[in-house]
C-alpha cells in the first residue's frame, strides 16, 4: 500500500486528463507520471494502420481480439533495460529472450462503449500479445473508464506451438472522473518511484518484472485486507453484544453474531459493485443527512440502515399487494396491543424514529431489488408451543432485544489498539484499526471471482472464504472452544482446489465417455484439451459432446466439510467453463433442463418450470443458466458450522448475481431473478454421524417410497420458489411429509430414535445443526447409491481434543469406524466416511496430511485401505506447507474400484527458487509416480518411495536385520511440572549446587545427591561431546542399575534437607498437577515413570526433532534427558560398539530412509520417533570392519573433544565415516566399482589409541587426515568417485540424505 499522497494526487489528475485530451497524449502523460517513458515509438493514425504495421499475419482476426470494437490503437512506446538504467540507445530487441526480459511494449486502445467483462479485456490483451514477440501492457479506454492489462509471458518456453501466454492481470474500470482510492493506491504502487523505494534496484526487466509481480499479486492484497479486517474483528468483539434468547454462550454469541454481520455487509458491498445497492447507504456524509444520530456510542447505523436493508429490503418483494398496499413498509410502534398484528413479521421496516424524515426514509431503499435466498432472513423466531418470540438478530421494536453495535465500529478514525491478548502475541500491542466502512472504502472490490487465466487486482468473493476460514471461524464447533490464535491455516489455496477439481472431474468424465465407446486413453487425451484454458478446439464428436453434457448434468458432487465453499465453487467454475466449450450457445444444456422438467407429472407445474428455464437462459448472461442448474442438480455441501454453510451459500449467490442482467424496472425487480433457496443443497450437519442401517428394508410400506419421491420433488420446487409466503407454505408441506415419514418408519422398523431423527431435522432453520448426515434423507432418493465425486479438505483434529469436548462423538467414531485406532486424527475417519458416501466407481479426492501412512494411529485406516485397495494415487508435498500452520499435506485419490498398485509421487518445490507448487503439479506425468504393490502393504507402517528413490529403498529394505533388534529406544523424563524439577545455570558449591528455579524465579541451593545432570533437546549435536549446566531434581534411588525407586519422604528429609525444603515450597503446585491426580502422599513423584530407570547406562542420544543425524554418545550414562530427546540402549546380546552404531545412525543412509518413511516437519526437519526408526534396516558386518569403523568414529569424537580447528578435518572424517557405513550396507556393490574403504583404512588406524593423551590423539588425527586426504590418496579418490560411479544407488542416497 502506497502512502505517497502527493503521488496519488498527481496520478488522479493525469487520469482526469483522459476526459479532455486525445488518447495518446493522455496515456503518455499517465505513464510518464508513473515513471515509464521512452522515445522508442511508432505512431499509427488508425486501427487499420496499426494492423498493417504490426499484424501482418492477421492474428487479430481472432474473435477474441474484438477488433470491430476498436476505435483507435496506439503503440505508445517500447521500454527497454536502457531506459530503466537511464542510458540511451536505438530502438532494439525483437524477441523475448529466455533468460532475461529485454523490453516491454505499452499500447493504448480505445473501445466503443459497452459492457466488457474481465474475460473480454483479457482476451484482447492475449491476442495483442500474440502479434508482438515481447510482452505488451495494454491500456484500455472505454467511455469514462480506464483499464490496464498485463500478461505473464512464459519466457522459458520457446516452442511456438505451445501457448507462451499465461494469466492476464487487470486493473479494471478506473473511473476517469473520480478514481477509486483503491485504484490510486495500486497505480501508485506500480510507479517506478514506489517500486524503487527501500533501496530496491530497478536496472533491468528481470528486476522490474519481479517488482511488478508483487504489485499484481492479488494474494498480497487479500492478506493486507484480511489483516485489517482481523484487527477490526478483534477490536469490535468485546464492544458488541447480541440478544441471548437463543444462544446463551456469551463468547460464541458475540463471535457468530459479528461474523453474520460481516458476511451480510460484505455481500451488500459486492451488490454495490453491481449497482444494486446505493452508495449513499455506506457514505458517512450522506448518512448524517439521513439519520438523526450517528454518534460513536449509538447503534443507529446497524439498526436503521443495515437491519432494514437486510431484513426488510433484500428479503421483501418490491411493489404492492392485491389491495394496493406496498410490501415494503414500516411496522408501526403503537404499543403492545396494536403491535401484535405485526408480531413476528420480520420483513417490515423498524426504527422509524432514527430517521430525520421518516416520510422519505424508505426512498433510500426503494431501488434495492428483492434477492431472497435465505441469507437475509431474520433469525429471530417464534418458539413452538409457547408462541414466545426468541431473538438472535434482534430486529425488534423492543430496545432491550436489539444488538449493541456502536457506530464507531463503522466510522471510527484510524488509531492504535492493543490486540496482543486477542492474538496471543505480545508484538501486537500497537495494531492500527479503523471503522469497517473506512476499511471497505479503501479497497477495490470485484463481483467476479478470479480464474486461472485472468484476475483483477481487487478483492473478489473468494476473500469471504478466506476471512471465514482464516480467522472468523473463531468458534470451533468440534472442540467447543474459541480459537482466536487460529491463523487460517486450512483454507485450501485456489491452485490446489483447481488441480483437485480438474483431476476429479477428468476421472469421472473419462469413465462416462469410455462407456460410450471411446478408449480410455483417447478420452483422457481429449479431456486434457477440453480442460485447458486455451483456444484449442476440443476433439469430441457431437455424440460424445452429448454424452459429456449428460454426464455433467447427472453428476452428484459433495464436499463433506465444505467450510466456506472453496471446493464446490471451484467445481462450479470448472463445469461452467467446460459447458461453455462443449456447448457455446447453451442449446444442448438448456434442452437437458427442459427434458428434465418435462418429466414433472403435474401439467401446470411442468409448464411453469419450462417457462422459467426459458426465461433463465434468455434474460441473463450465458453463464447464468449454466451456473443455476449446476447448483440445483450437481453440487452439495455439508459442514458442522451453520455460519460456514451461510458463507458457502453467499458465494454462490454472488456468482449468480454477477451474471444477471438488470433492467431497472421495479415491477420486474430490476430484472433480477430472486436467488434460489439452497437449504437443501448446503446443510449444517455432522458428516461423520450416520443413521443406523435398516435391516428390514423389504418390509417398508410403499407409502415410504412415495413420500421420499414427493419430498425430493418439493426440494426442487423449493429451490426455485421466490415468494416468501409460498416458500413458507412449501416448507410446512415438507415438514408434514417428514413427520408422516418418521411415523411410518417408527411403526415399520421399531426404530423410533432413527425415525425421530428423520422427522425432526429441519433444513430450513439456519441455526440448526443436524446430529447426523444421510444423503438419501437430506438430499433425496437420487443420492441413494451415493455421490459420483466426494472432494474436500477434511478437518485435522486429534481425538484427544474431541474426547474432551464431546466424549459421545469420540466413542461413536471408535465404535463405528475401523479407522479410529490409537490417537487417531479426524481426517482418517473422513477418509473412511468418504468411501461410504461415494457410489461404486465413484471418486474420492482429499487434501489431508499423509501421516496416516506411517504413524501408529494410522493402523486402522492402513488396514482398511490395504484390504479394499481403493487408494489409486497419493501425492505427498513433503516439507512444503500448503497451509501456514505446521501441517504437511498430500493429495489423496480414492475410487471404489480396486487396483493392484498405488501410484505414489512426492513433490517438494525449492521455495528459494520461487517454484510454484501448482506448476510442479501440472508437470506430473506417469514417469513421476512410483508403483507400490498392494501386496506389500498391510496395517503396519507403509514405506512409500518416490520413483527416484525406489531402487535405493528396495536395496535397503532387502536387509532383514532391524534397529529394534539391536537398540531399545526410550524417551526422557516427564515430570508434569518441568519448571519445578528442571534447574538451570548450575554452579558447583562443593557439596551442593546453586541453580536457577524457573518456577520460583530465583536461585536455590540443593544437595548434589538430590540432582542429576540434565540434557535438553538442543544440547545434543552430531558427534559432539555432551555437557550441560542444567540439573533435574531427582527424588529417586537410582543406585540399582535399570531400576530406580521413589525415595521415601523421611529419607529425603534426612539426606537432602535443602532439596526437601525446595520441594515443600512447591508442594501445592505439585499436588495440583493433572487436575489433582498427585494430591497424594507421594506428591513429589514425577508425572510419569518414563526415563527414570536409565541412569548409569551407556547410551546414544538424539533430539526428537532434527535436520539430519544429530546423534551423540553418553558413555558413562550419567545424564538424564527431557522428553525432547530419545535414548538408545543396546540389547544385551548386541556385540557391536556404540561407536559403530553411532556411525550408522548419523549416516546419510538413515536420513535418506527417514525422508522416505518418516513424518516431515517445517523446513525439512523430521521426527526421530521410535515408530519411524524401529524397522530401519541394519547391516551385518565382520568384527574387523566393525572395529575399523569404531576407531574412525573415535577419531572424530576425539577431534571434537579437543576442539581442533584444523581446516576440513571434521568434515572429511564425517564423509569418510559415511562412506564406510555405505560399505557396510552395500559392500558387494561397492567392490564391483572399486569403492571399498574399510580394508584400506585398517592399517592407517592400527596404532590409534582412544585412551592416549589428548595431545597425542590430536597429532595422530592431523597426520591421518594429511595421508588420507592427499591428492594421491586412494581413499580420497574413492570418496570423490562415489556418486559418479554409483548414480542409481549411492548417489541417490547421498543426494536424498543431504540436509
Amino acid at each position: 500500500m502506497s502512502n505517497n499522497v502527493e503521488l496519488k494526487k498527481a496520478i488522479s489528475q493525469r487520469i482526469l486528463a483522459f476526459a479532455s485530451q486525445p488518447l495518446r497524449q493522455a496515456a503518455l502523460k499517465l505513464f510518464e507520471g508513473l515513471g515509464y517513458t521512452s522515445d522508442r515509438t511508432v505512431e499509427t493514425r488508425s486501427v487499420q494502420e496499426f494492423r498493417e504495421q504490426f499484424d501482418l499475419e492477421g492474428k487479430l482476426d481472432h474473435p477474441a481480439a474484438l477488433v470491430g470494437q476498436w476505435q483507435s490503437a496506439e503503440l505508445l512506446f517500447q521500454l527497454t533495460d536502457e531506459e530503466l538504467a537511464s542510458s540511451a540507445a536505438l530502438f532494439k530487441d525483437d524477441a523475448v529472450r529466455t533468460s532475461l526480459l529485454q523490453s516491454y511494449v505499452f499500447i493504448a486502445i480505445e473501445l466503443h462503449e459497452g459492457d466488457y467483462a474481465r474475460g473480454k479485456l483479457a482476451g484482447i490483451a492475449r491476442q495483442i500479445n500474440r502479434i508482438f514477440p515481447m510482452p505488451v501492457m495494454v491500456l484500455y479506454k472505454i467511455g469514462g473508464l480506464l483499464s490496464l492489462a498485463v500478461i505473464n509471458r512464459r519466457l522459458n518456453k520457446r516452442d511456438e506451438n505451445k501457448d507462451a501466454l499465461g494469466k492476464v492481470t487487470l486493473i479494471q474500470n478506473i473511473v476517469i472522473g473520480k478514481p477509486h482510492p483503491g485504484h490510486l493506491d495500486i497505480l501508485a504502487s506500480f510507479s517506478l518511484a514506489e517500486l524503487s523505494a527501500d533501496k530496491r534496484s530497478i536496472q533491468n526487466f528481470d528486476q522490474l518484472h519481479a517488482a511488478w509481480e508483487e504489485v499484481f499479486n492479488v494474494e498480497l492484497l487479500n492478506k493486507r485486507f484480511y489483516r485489517e479486517l482481523a484487527n477490526w474483528y478483534f477490536w469490535a468483539l468485546p464492544q458488541v453484544d447480541f440478544p441471548a434468547d437463543i444462544e446463551k454462550d456469551d463468547e460464541k454469541r458475540r463471535a457468530t453474531g459479528l461474523i453474520r454481520l460481516l458476511t451480510r455487509l460484505i455481500f451488500c458491498w459486492f451488490l454495490k459493485e453491481k449497482s444494486l445497492v446505493p452508495e449513499k447507504l455506506f457514505a458517512e456524509a450522506d448518512l448524517k443527512n439521513i439519520l438523526k444520530d450517528l454518534s460513536p456510542d449509538a447503534s443507529t447505523y446497524n439498526e436503521a440502515i443495515l437491519q432494514n436493508l437486510f431484513f426488510a429490503t433484500l428479503n421483501q418483494r418490491m411493489g404492492k399487494d392485491a389491495k394496493g398496499q406496498p410490501f415494503r413498509a414500516f411496522a408501526k410502534d403503537e404499543g403492545f396491543p396494536k403491535n401484535r398484528a405485526t408480531y413476528g413479521v420480520d420483513t417490515l421496516y423498524r426504527y422509524e424514529e432514527h430517521f430525520r424524515d421518516p416520510d422519505t426514509a424508505l426512498d433510500y431503499f426503494a431501488d434495492v431489488p428483492f434477492l431472497n435466498g435465505g441469507l437475509f432472513e431474520c433469525l429471530d423466531r417464534i418458539e413452538e408451543g409457547t408462541g414466545k418470540k426468541l431473538y438472535l438478530d434482534g430486529f425488534s421494536r423492543n430496545a432491550k432485544k436489539r444488538p449493541t453495535i456502536p457506530n464507531r465500529l463503522f466510522f471510527g478514525s484510524e488509531h492504535e489498539e492493543d490486540l496482543s491478548g486477542a492474538y496471543g502475541d505480545t508484538k501486537r500491542k500497537k495494531e492500527k484499526v479503523r471503522g469497517l466502512l473506512r476499511i471497505l472504502h479503501a479497497y477495490k472490490f470485484t463481483i467476479v471471482e478470479n480464474t486461472p487465466v485472468d484476475q483483477e487486482i481487487a478483492l473478489d468473493p473468494e476473500l469471504l472464504g478466506k476471512v471465514f476460514e482464516n480467522l472468523l471461524a473463531s468458534y470451533n464447533e468440534e472442540t467447543k472452544t474459541t480459537a482466536r490464535k487460529q491463523t487460517g491455516s486450512f483454507y485450501t489455496p485456489r491452485p490446489i482446489v483447481d488441480y483437485m477439481v480438474d483431476e476429479s472431474l477428468k476421472a469421472h468424465l473419462t469413465g462416462a465417455i469410455a462407456k460410450a465407446g471411446m478408449s480410455e486413453k483417447d478420452a483422457q487425451a481429449g479431456l486434457d484439451i477440453l480442460f485447458t484454458y486455451t483456444e484449442r478446439a476440443h476433439p469430441f464428436s457431437e455424440q460424445e459432446v452429448a454424452t459429456l453434457l449428460d454426464a455433467i448434468h447427472t453428476c452428484k458432487i459433495l464436499d463433506p466439510a465444505c467450510g466456506s465453499g472453496a471446493f464446490p465453487m471451484g467445481m462450479l467454475h470448472k463445469l461452467v467453463y467446460i459447458i461453455h466449450k462443449l456447448d457455446p450457445d447453451n442449446a444442448r444444456w438448456k434442452q437437458l433442463q427442459i427434458d428434465a422438467a418435462a418429466k414433472i407429472p403435474d401439467l401446470s407445474a411442468r409448464d411453469a418450470a419450462i417457462a422459467a428455464i426459458e426465461r433463465d437462459f434468455a434474460d441473463n448472461e450465458d453463464d447464468y443458466g449454466r451456473k443455476l442448474y449446476l447448483i440445483e442438480n450437481c453440487l452439495y455441501g455439508v459442514d458442522i458450522q451453520p455460519i460456514a454453510i451461510q458463507i458457502s451459500k453467499l458465494r454462490f449467490f454472488i456468482s449468480l448475481v454477477c451474471d444477471q442482467r438488470t433492467n431497472r424496472n421495479k415491477k420486474d425487480n430490476h430484472g433480477i431473478r430472486p436467488l434460489p433457496n439452497l437449504e437443501t443443497k448446503f446443510v449444517a450437519a455432522d458428516t461423520l454421524i450416520g443413521l443406523p442401517e435398516m435391516d428390514q428394508l423389504a418390509l417398508l410400506p410403499g407409502r415410504v417410497y412415495q413420500i421420499e419421491s414427493d419430498i425430493e420433488a418439493l426440494y426442487h420446487s423449493h429451490f426455485a420458489i421466490q415468494r416468501r409466503d409460498q416458500k413458507l407454505a412449501l416448507q410446512k408441506k415438507i415438514k408434514g411429509l417428514r413427520d408422516e415419514l418418521g411415523k411410518l418408519l417408527a411403526e415399520s422398523l421399531g426404530s423410533s430414535k432413527k425415525a425421530q431423527h428423520i422427522a425432526d431435522w429441519d433444513p430450513f432453520n439456519p441455526q440448526a445443526v443436524a446430529g447426523f448426515f444421510d444423503p438419501l434423507w437430506m438430499f433425496g432418493r437420487s443420492l441413494g447409491k451415493g455421490f459420483d465425486i466426494v472432494i474436500g479438505n477434511p478437518p485435522y483434529l486429534r481425538v484427544q481434543g474431541i474426547q474432551q469436548a464431546d466424549p459421545a462423538a469420540a466413542d461413536y467414531y471408535k465404535r463405528n469406524y475401523v479407522s479410529a485406532t490409537g490417537s487417531f486424527d479426524l481426517y482418517v475417519v473422513f477418509m473412511e466416511r468418504g468411501l461410504q458416501l461415494i457410489r461404486d466407481g465413484g471418486v474420492l479426492n482429499y487434501i489431508n496430511p499423509d501421516k496416516w501412512v506411517n504413524a501408529s494411529f494410522g493402523k486402522g485406516i492402513r488396514g482398511l485401505v490395504a484390504s479394499q485397495r481403493f487408494v489409486h494415487r497419493l501425492i505427498s508435498f513433503g516439507a512444503h506447507q500448503i497451509f501456514s500452520a505446521c501441517t504437511y499435506s498430500s493429495l489423496l485419490w480414492m475410487r471404489k474400484v480396486p487396483v493392484p498398485i498405488i501410484q505414489y509421487a512426492r513433490i517438494a518445490p525449492d521455495e528459494a527458487k520461487a517454484v510454484l507448487l501448482e506448476d510442479e503439479l501440472v508437470k506430473l506425468d506417469s514417469t513421476a509416480f512410483a508403483h507400490v504393490p498392494y501386496a506389500s502393504l498391510s496395517d503396519e507402517p507403509w514405506i512409500l518411495a518416490a520413483p527416484g528413490s525406489a531402487v535405493a529403498m528396495g536395496a535397503l529394505l532387502g536387509m532383514t536385520r532391524q534397529l529394534n533388534e539391536v537398540l531399545r529406544i526410550f524417551v526422557g523424563l516427564q515430570t508434569s511440572k518441568d519448571s519445578v524439577y528442571f534447574l538451570k545455570h548450575a554452579e558447583d558449591f562443593g557439596d551442593t549446587w546453586a541453580a536457577y528455579s524457573p518456577e520460583l524465579g530465583e536461585r536455590i541451593e540443593v544437595e548434589k545427591g538430590f540432582v542429576r545432570p540434565l540434557l535438553l533437546g538442543d544440547q545434543v549435536h552430531r558427534y559432539e561431546p555432551i555437557s550441560t549446566s542444567n540439573l533435574v531434581v531427582f527424588p529417586y534411588d537410582d543406585n540399582t542399575r535399570g531400576a530406580s525407586s521413589l525415595l521415601p519422604e523421611s529419607a529425603i528429609q534426612q539426606r537432602f534437607p535443602k532439596g526437601w525444603a525446595y520441594l515443600k515450597r512447591c508442594e501445592e503446585l505439585l499436588r495440583s498437577r493433572e487436575h489433582g491426580r498427585f494430591d497424594v502422599a507421594e506428591w513429589y513423584q514425577f508425572g510419569r515413570k518414563q526415563g527414570i530407570n536409565e541412569g548409569g547406562i551407556a547410551k546414544l542420544l538424539a533430539p526428537d526433532i532434527s535436520l539430519g543425524g544429530n546423534f551423540s554418545i553418553d558413555r558413562e550414562g550419567t545424564h538424564y534427558t527431557t522428553t525432547t530427546l530419545y535414548g538408545y540402549i543396546k540389547h544385551d546380546h548386541v556385540w557391536e560398539s556404540y561407536e559403530f552404531l553411532l556411525a550408522v545412525l548419523n549416516s546419510k543412509i538413515l536420513w535418506f530412509y527417514l525422508k522416505n518413511t518418516g513424518s516431515v516437519l517445517a523446513n525439512g526437519y523430521f521426527r526421530y520417533k521410535p515408530t519411524y526408526l524401529q524397522k530401519f534396516p541394519l547391516p551385518v558386518v565382520s568384527q574387523a570392519h566393525e572395529a575399523t569403523l569404531a576407531k574412525l568414529v573415535n577419531c572424530l569424537l576425539a577431534h571434537k573433544v579437543s576442539g581442533g580447528n584444523e581446516a576440513g578435518i571434521s568434515g572429511f572424517l564425517d564423509d569418510l565415516i559415511d562412506a564406510c557405513v555405505m560399505e557396510c550396507y552395500f559392500r558387494e556393490h561397492m567392490a564391483e566399482r572399486d569403492l571399498l574403504f574399510l580394508d584400506e583404512l585398517a592399517p592407517h588406524l592400527a596404532d590409534y589409541r582412544p585412551d592416549a593423551p589428548e595431545s597425542q590423539q590430536r597429532d595422530f588425527i592431523v597426520q591421518l587426515h594429511g595421508k588420507l586426504n592427499s591428492p594421491s590418496s586412494i581413499v580420497r579418490n574413492r570418496l570423490l568417485r562415489i556418486s559418479a560411479d554409483s548414480p542409481n544407488l549411492l548417489a541417490v542416497i547421498k543426494e536424498g540424505g543431504n540436509i
